[in-house]
């Protein structure tokens, strides 16, 4: 993802979100690192950084961002409603569902980069097939496959995140732990070809 990709999808997300703007002097086209993990800030590639704060069953995100703004990032999504400290120079988007707004940035940046997408889903196997599809692939065009088993909420736009536009084809994993959430990664990932692996108890 590029700065410039953030900076279109903030202008989108001005008519939902609340929006603090900052004017940082990063070129639109700076590889764009994001993610929801603010330990992994620090050995994150040269570009610009983004944190994604999610709320979660034994730490929040939102209890990072201090952390984070330290390690580097100026690009932020938060939950709207939560008190968050002073983050000087730094665009902060406010959302009431931070995941799905992160899908929907990624869902944007897929479509950006015109990526012919594979999408792969079942109940095992996934990861398995993603590597052999990769190998017979990659040696006749640029492919991308999706970081180890990142097939989740979270995963998926993750990986998607990773897409370059020089990328001709990507394959992408797809798993699911309650029912409705394929219908969220099925409209993040927007896929091309689909394949199902098995049907069964995972």
């Amino acid at each position: 993802m590029t700065v410039g990709a953030w900076k279109a999808w903030l202008e989108k997300a001005r008519t939902t979100h609340a929006v603090s703007e900052a004017s940082l002097p990063v070129d639109a086209d700076t590889p764009l690192f994001v993610t929801q993990d603010s330990r992994a800030l620090e050995g994150a590639r040269p570009g610009a950084r983004a944190f994604v704060a999610l709320p979660g069953n034994w730490h929040d995100g939102h209890s990072f961002l201090t952390e984070a703004h330290t390690s580097g990032a100026r690009f932020f999504l938060v939950r709207e409603n939560v008190a968050i400290p002073e983050l000087m120079e730094s665009d902060i988007i406010r959302c009431n569902d931070p995941i799905s707004a992160w899908q929907d940035l990624a869902r944007q940046w897929r479509e950006t980069c015109n990526t012919a997408i594979i999408a792969i889903t079942g109940s095992n196997g996934k990861t398995t097939v993603k590597e052999w599809l990769l190998q017979l692939i990659a040696p006749h065009t640029v492919a991308f496959g999706s970081p180890r088993s990142y097939n989740s909420q979270v995963g998926v736009p993750l990986a998607l995140t990773e897409l370059t536009p020089s990328h001709a084809w990507g394959i992408v994993e797809a798993g699911i732990s309650r029912p409705g959430e394929m219908a969220k990664l099925a409209s993040c990932i927007v896929p091309n070809v689909g394949v199902l692996t098995h049907l069964g108890e995972a």
